[in-house]
């Protein structure tokens, strides 16, 4: 037997039906009451204003199996409204082109996104979207497949870099070199910017044709870390054409005008020229052997050896050959330093002084006297010594400076480069320009000077040429300067040593001969000097008590040798500068730091890295020696 439901109790089962179901909807809020399938098929409760609206663009051309993104928003009471089913549908025919599904659910903004792929025949169709509660939209579809095809792009990248956004280009005609990543212009297409590489920029509308080039640019934030490059790429009508194109870390790249720090490192390795000039100091000041030692080439306890020298030939005239010798008729002879090297030779055996020939004392024989007996020359070079302020024996410390100015060279340069980077040569230009020189004075304060190396009289100061970038690194070349060492020593010495150390002889006075007249007190000198001639003519010649010259003309004759000694040493520095001395460069180096180009802003060209340095050689006559160096650099 077949029961059948009283209506009353019917009615009472759908009335609570109902209410349940609008208790659901109200407890889902904005947020959508779900159905249990995964979208809302009716509209929202408590919802008096549901709305859909279309993301732009609303009309698409599209290419052959070309996609576009159809993209509406959901909104209840001008909120945002996920959860919500939206439905697409073709509207017309669209011969192949197809969507991706035919209900799409809104996202936490309340966007639903439909993927469209046109098929391969040419079609003008539409696209309607629609959501309960709410009318519905269309999108105006045209696939175009007569003359135009679709390049989709697959990108790489093996790199560390974690890149935020890749950006693509299509170019015609364009050869890869020839795009500039920081710079993009003349492209045909740019494809809208994605944050993952995973994701696959698509060019539409393509015309038929060859030689395309699809360009990626690679962003880290704000800098333009990554470039990848596809040429030579085909597009053929109605089709698509996958192209892949392989990301690259951009290479730092070297170009403006650098000022460079460079430190040389020449000891021991002197050229003559230098040398030479500082052996003439070296005699000045101090020998090692207060003795004398022939082997060594040593003469005695200097500086008063090498002075006395000076201030003896006013009055001994001594290797003159000359029937009226004076000072302008005598020559150095074998006396290459100006010291007491024959005085010494005659008393170890070595024909003596008093008997050479053509010596010819102009005062009687007191010269030959004096010159001759060792206990004397040694107590004069004691007690001329001992009148001498310790300021002129100090001066071996401070004309060290001058050695050590070049042995541990300190030179400014300008290093200026056209673009150089990885694959592409590029010119570069190097100056010399300033020489910075440490100078201690008589109290040991250091003084630091710059010279300006043209101003020093040295001319061949730049070289130009062309080079290129390995492994990241500046290739910096063999280049030569023709320097003139001896010459810049000179410059020093008279423009920033001397009057450093007798402030008194500043240009046009910074001469040698001023420095001793500061420091040496003639009068004392030609008063002891008398005393000594009195004692001489008296107890061992037995004449009177007397001395056959003055003590006035005795101190005069020491401001005369003072004057020559100055006058040989400035004359003997001049003459011994010697010619060009060919000063090599090679070297490389990195970038320490980069602008958002890419293009270095700092230069590092210090070891330990043994090619991040620089390496030198030097040529002076038949002299030459090896050296190293280090710099680094800012761009200006």
């Amino acid at each position: 037997m077949t029961s059948r439901q009283h209506p009353s109790r019917f009615l009472f089962v759908a009335g609570t039906l109902v209410v349940l179901a609008l208790l659901v909807a109200a407890c889902g809020g904005s947020h959508g009451a779900n159905t249990g399938d995964g979208g809302q098929h009716d509209g929202p409760a408590n919802c008096t204003q549901p709305d859909l609206s279309i993301i732009p663009p609303q009309s698409y051309t599209l290419s052959a199996q070309a996609t576009a993104e159809l993209k509406v928003r959901y909104a209840c009471n001008s909120q945002p409204y996920s959860g919500m089913l939206v439905s697409y549908e073709i509207v017309g025919d669209g011969k192949g082109s197809a969507l991706s599904a035919a209900s799409v659910q809104t996202d936490a903004d309340g966007v639903a996104t439909a993927t469209l792929t046109a098929g391969t025949q040419s079609a003008t169709f539409e696209v309607r979207a629609s959501a309960a509660g709410a009318s519905p939209l269309t999108f105006s579809i045209t696939v175009n497949t007569a003359n135009v095809g679709t390049i989709v792009v697959t990108m790489h990248y093996s790199g560390t870099v974690v890149f935020t956004e890749y950006k693509a280009y299509l170019f015609q005609n364009k050869q890869c070199t020839a795009i500039d990543a920081f710079s993009i212009t003349g492209a045909l297409q740019e494809a809208a910017p994605v944050a993952v590489i995973s994701a696959k920029p698509q060019f539409i509308n393509v015309p038929v044709g060859s030689n395309y080039t699809v360009a990626i640019t690679a962003k880290k934030g704000a800098d333009i870390l990554g470039f990848g490059c596809t040429p030579s790429i085909n597009v053929a009508a109605a089709a698509k054409t996958d192209v892949d194109v392989t990301i690259e870390d951009i290479p730092v790249s070297f170009n403006g005008t650098y000022d460079l720090d460079n430190h040389f490192d020449l000891t021991g390795l002197l050229p003559p020229s230098v040398g030479n000039i500082i052996h003439i100091f070296d005699e000045m000041s101090d020998d090692h052997a207060i003795n004398g030692n022939v082997a060594l080439d040593q003469w005695g306890e200097d500086p008063a050896a090498f002075l006395l020298d000076f201030i003896y030939k006013q009055f001994c005239r001594w290797e003159c050959t000359n029937a009226n010798p004076s000072w302008s008729n005598c020559t150095p002879g074998t006396h290459a330093m100006g010291d007491l090297k024959e005085t010494y030779r005659g008393m170890r055996g070595v024909t003596p002084f008093y008997q050479w020939d053509g010596d010819q004392p102009a005062v009687n024989s007191l010269c030959g006297i004096l010159d001759e007996h060792w206990g004397l020359t040694q107590i004069v070079q004691g007690q001329v010594q001992a009148i001498i302020p310790d300021a002129l024996i100090n001066i071996t410390d401070t004309i060290g400076d001058l050695a050590r100015a070049i042995d541990k060279m300190h030179i400014s340069s300008v290093l200026t480069l056209n673009d150089i980077r990885p694959g592409r040569q590029g010119n570069f230009s190097h100056e010399l320009v300033t020489m910075f020189v440490n100078l201690h004075d008589l109290s040991g304060t250091l003084h630091t000077v710059q010279v300006d190396l043209a101003s020093a009289g040295l001319t061949n100061l730049s070289y130009s040429g062309n080079t290129t970038v390995t492994n990241d690194k500046l290739q910096i070349p063999s280049h030569t300067f023709q320097l003139k060492f001896g010459k810049l020593v000179q410059y020093i010495y008279l423009n920033f040593l001397i009057p450093l150390l007798a402030p008194n002889c500043g240009a046009p006075n910074n001469t040698t001969a001023c420095l001793l007249q500061q420091f040496i007190n003639c009068t004392t000198v030609g008063g002891w000097l008398y005393d000594q001639c009195v004692t001489v003519m008296y107890d061992w010649l037995g004449l009177s008590n007397t001395c056959p010259v003055s003590a006035t003309t005795l101190a005069g004759y020491c401001t005369t040798g003072l004057g020559f000694a100055g006058a040989y040493i400035d004359n003997s520095m001049a003459s011994w500068i010697g010619g060009d001395t060919d000063f090599t460069l090679q070297g490389a180096c990195s970038a320490s730091s980069v602008d958002t180009h890419r293009v270095a802003t700092a230069l590092d060209g210090t070891p330990p890295t043994a090619d991040e340095a620089w390496a030198g050689h030097w040529v002076e006559g038949t002299a030459n020696a090896n050296f190293t160096g280090y710099f680094t650099g800012v761009r200006q």
